[in-house]
């Protein structure tokens, strides 16, 4: 998948539209278009940087998703399941040590008073 239609298929996965990404990245509607077209090279517009961040700040992700099928790769999320039952031993006690500490830092922390008797 070449460049411009990885940036196609992302607005569109992401319903982003182009007035919107604009707005957001300083590049002209006009200019989203005609390098969505093949008429204009993005790096002759203002860059594919200032698109792809304005991208992501619009929809999480979406830079990501971009990159990933710019690279002729899925952006599916794999499975739980079939991931865990790949894993070996180490793997998945690397795992539940990670899990473990994510929700550690996303538990607030629970201040405990001494009560002098």
């Amino acid at each position: 998948m070449d460049i411009q239609e990885a940036l196609d298929k992302t607005l569109k996965d992401y319903g982003i539209k182009a007035r919107h990404l604009a707005t957001v990245s300083g590049v002209t509607e006009r200019q989203i278009s005609l390098f969505r077209n093949k008429n204009a090279d993005i790096f002759a517009v203002k860059g594919l940087q200032e698109l792809l961040e304005a991208m992501d700040a619009i929809a999480p992700g979406s830079r990501q998703h971009f990159c990933l099928l710019l690279a002729g790769k899925s952006s599916e999320q794999p499975d739980p399941n079939q991931l865990v039952s790949s894993m070996d031993n180490k793997e998945l006690a690397s795992l539940l040590s990670a899990i473990a500490c994510r929700f550690a830092q996303s538990q607030p922390r629970l201040e405990t008073e001494r009560v002098a008797v």
